[in-house]
């Protein structure tokens, strides 16, 4: 058979494999220069395609000077088979198979199987942008395997496996690498564009242009804040990504008792000029507009800046700290013998009592 070039050769063979049941890998080539028109170019004169089962696995001796002498255990794949196809160059840009060995040596590959062969559990671009949509939105790839197989209807019309799923899920965040601040950047930046001045964004770099400081806020959370913006909670939570970056959230309780959000921050430290920076932004994002009363948990650094930002904010302590650090204030022993703790948090975490009850209910407690 004669070819027009050489990949149309080796796909015609892969097609050939697929239908018998049997997986094609390269073998030797050989290169050379021929004169194609008036320029001499260099083309590949002699092409090997094999079955992948052919010769033996031959396992390289160990390094006995090695610090680790471990090998990875392999199952044996090859079994000597010679089956094989053989391509020449010819004139006119063209080969032609000079030699095929049809017979193999082993079974071949059940109707069953052939779709999880590595040619056949090849990711198709869909697959690959639903693989990049939902990383997104933080949904690794066992659960983007699992919910394509809800999809497909089970795992064999996916065609792929879940290794195939973590290696391109892998390769994706190997791709960004370090670009990662520039694409956090551009997509903020597209969003301001898109939602006509109503998204608000800045940031800051170090000397290294590494960003060290970020807010960010939606047209959304602006409006929670001009409607529930009379009390705000800030919490810088810990640091849970592998650039150390605190995320902190400005939250509040609405009228149907459920969480907003008012703005979100990332901080590199959680320092004085940082909260200083986080709190003037915040204001000139709200419109300069103060709220009435700031729950923030027991920092030095954030009272200072608190203290330095917002002139009218009355700064309050979050119920949960104060109550976390009870047991530690009156003792253990008050703790675990009497029933102190049950009364109190029955007093403390009860909405419904107006102040005068909490007073009431707080001084029977202490007697």
């Amino acid at each position: 058979m004669i070819f027009d070039s050489l990949k149309e050769a080796e796909l015609f063979y892969k097609v050939y494999a697929s239908h018998c049941g049997f997986q094609v890998r390269n073998g030797t080539d050989k290169k050379g220069k021929q004169t194609v028109g008036k320029e001499i170019v260099e083309v590949i004169l002699l092409k090997y395609l094999l079955c992948t089962k052919q010769g033996y696995f031959q396992p390289k001796p160990r390094n006995q000077d090695a610090e680790c002498s471990q090998t990875r255990k392999r199952s044996v794949t090859r079994s000597g088979c010679f089956a094989c196809i053989r391509l020449r160059y010819s004139s006119g840009g063209k080969y032609v198979i000079y030699y095929f060995h049809e017979g193999h040596s082993h079974p071949f590959l059940t109707p069953s199987s052939i779709p999880f062969t590595k040619e056949s559990r090849q990711l198709t671009q869909v697959q690959k942008q639903y693989i990049f949509n939902n990383a997104k939105v933080n949904i690794g790839h066992v659960k983007s395997y699992r919910m394509s197989k809800e999809h497909c209807g089970s795992y064999n019309n996916v065609r792929s496996t879940k290794t195939d799923f973590k290696n391109f899920y892998r390769d994706l965040k190997v791709y960004i690498g370090d670009k990662d601040a520039f694409m956090f950047k551009e997509n903020f930046e597209r969003k301001i564009q898109a939602s006509n001045r109503g998204f608000y964004f800045d940031y800051c770099v170090d000397k290294h242009k590494h960003p060290t400081r970020a807010f960010w806020a939606d047209s959304i959370c602006r409006k929670n804040y001009a409607l529930f913006g009379d009390v705000v909670t800030f919490d810088s939570t810990y640091d849970t990504n592998k650039y150390c970056l605190v995320f902190s959230p400005f939250t509040r309780v609405d009228h149907h008792k459920k969480c907003v959000t008012f703005g979100s921050a990332l901080l590199s430290k959680e320092d004085t000029d940082s909260f200083v920076w986080l709190f003037e932004t915040f204001l000139k994002c709200m419109g300069n507009c103060e709220p009435y009363c700031l729950l923030t948990d027991q920092d030095p650094a954030m009272s200072i800046a608190i203290e330095k930002v917002f002139k009218t904010t009355k700064p309050r302590l979050c119920m949960w700290h104060i109550m976390r650090k009870v047991p530690d204030k009156v003792g253990p022993v008050l703790c675990r013998e009497t029933d102190f703790l049950k009364k109190l948090n029955a007093v403390v975490w009860d909405s419904c009592l107006d102040p005068t009850e909490f007073v009431s209910g707080r001084e029977a407690v202490m007697k």
